[in-house]
């Protein structure tokens, strides 16, 4: 897959993927793990939805990218008003609706969480996205990690990923994409 890490047409530098066929996310349909309400992957207008898939558990990827959502948000001041973020768990055995708003609201003010208990949905949803998860093998303790995309997907109002953000990704970059994404 060829991708390309700089601006379209009006010149403006994206920091984060963009592809040269952005995906069309727009029939993707899920509900919050909270309250069973419907989750808006497409944003309103003038609006952007991040949307992520990964787990409470994660040693390491999922807190780093969600303190450097927390810093980027933080950044934006008032615009972050205008994004909203949705986290699709690849871990829906351990990550019940309390355990992922607990986790989540200790980073995000404006967020759905998503917990798909059918194999075989997850997997269609993370399609969608070009994602993919896997658990692991189970220690002797019943523990296990989860093998998951690591990136967050911004979602413009017409349903397409705009810019994609891999893991490792500084809210600098964040903030500098969802400015020109916002604008």
């Amino acid at each position: 897959m060829v991708m390309s890490s700089c601006g379209g047409d009006s010149g403006s530098a994206y920091q984060g993927i963009r592809r040269p066929s952005p995906l069309d996310v727009s029939s993707v349909s899920i509900t919050d793990a909270r309250d069973g309400s419907a989750v808006a992957v497409t944003p309103p207008e003038g609006d952007i939805t991040l949307v992520y898939f990964g787990y409470t558990h994660c040693p390491d990827v999922c807190p780093t990218t969600f303190a450097d959502l927390r810093l980027a948000m933080e950044d934006l001041g008032p615009l972050a008003d205008r994004v909203s973020t949705v986290f699709v768990t690849a871990d829906p055995q351990r990550d019940t609706a309390d355990v992922l708003d607990n986790y989540v609201g200790s980073f995000l003010d404006r967020y759905s969480v998503v917990r798909i208990e059918d194999p075989a949905r997850l997997r269609e949803v993370e399609a969608q996205f070009q994602a993919s998860s896997e658990l692991g093998p189970v220690d002797d303790d019943g523990n296990y990690d989860v093998s998951h995309t690591a990136i967050v997907y911004a979602v413009d109002p017409s349903g397409t990923v705009q810019v994609e953000w891999p893991f490792g990704t500084k809210a600098p970059a964040i903030v500098n994409d969802l400015e020109l994404l916002l604008s």
